[in-house]
């Protein structure tokens, strides 16, 4: 695919600044020429290596992607949490920190962390997103994530409970009030399966009779089904 056609910059999402600053550019070569006596092209070199960067600010940007992304507020927060790490770890401060050589450190910082390599990959996979935005927005040129490989490693299963241990938790005797309700808010879970933000959106209107049995009826919210 051809980005530049006839002067102009074409099929990109900031070909309208691009065009703007090649055009400033060439206004600022043309006032150069016209205050020399004889031309240097050294010297219109010189006073054109000082270039102005219009891209946003790096963090600003990154959060407005954040904002603007539709996704459930759960979700939102995870990939608030790996950006914010990204800025806290003072690697990538502006676009030309987004490179192999601080990914690869980032990675590293991680692990240093204590991670499993599960969680590592999750961090990743949140902020692979916004750079590939940034691609196409034309504000970066190469994806270091193309050289650095991050992988996914083994998820360890969770042991899960006894009969004789569901029993021992429900025929527990705890106080009247918070432990008392979180213990049946869990043995809720239990029995159904559901998982926690499943559970705490149930209203009345999801729960029908039917020959004599209570029905849960519901969307999950991880996969809407």
């Amino acid at each position: 695919i051809h980005e530049f056609k006839n002067g102009q910059v074409i099929k990109r999402l900031d070909m309208d600044s691009c065009n703007e600053t090649i055009s400033q550019m060439l206004n600022r070569v043309r006032e150069l020429v016209g205050t020399m006596e004889e031309i240097d092209i050294s010297a219109i070199k010189s006073n054109l290596e000082i270039r102005q960067d219009n891209r946003p600010n790096l963090y600003e940007w990154l959060f407005k992607r954040l904002n603007e992304r539709p996704m459930r507020e759960s979700t939102k927060k995870q990939h608030k949490v790996s950006l914010e790490f990204m800025q806290s770890s003072g690697l990538i401060k502006s676009w030309d920190d987004i490179n192999v050589k601080n990914i690869t450190m980032l990675n590293e910082m991680l692990h240093n962390k204590g991670y499993v390599q599960a969680t590592i990959h999750s961090y990743h996979k949140r902020i692979k997103p916004y750079i590939n935005d940034a691609i196409k927005f034309g504000y970066i040129e190469k994806n270091p994530y193309d050289v650095v490989k991050i992988p996914r490693g083994k998820i360890e299963r969770l042991a899960y409970l006894t009969e004789q241990e569901i029993a021992m938790i429900e025929n527990s005797i705890l106080p009247k009030g918070r432990l008392d309700m979180v213990r049946d808010c869990f043995l809720f879970q239990a029995y159904t399966g559901l998982a926690f933000v499943d559970a705490s959106s149930l209203g009345e209107d999801n729960f029908i009779e039917h020959n004599g049995s209570l029905y849960i009826v519901s969307k999950r919210v991880k996969c809407d089904s």
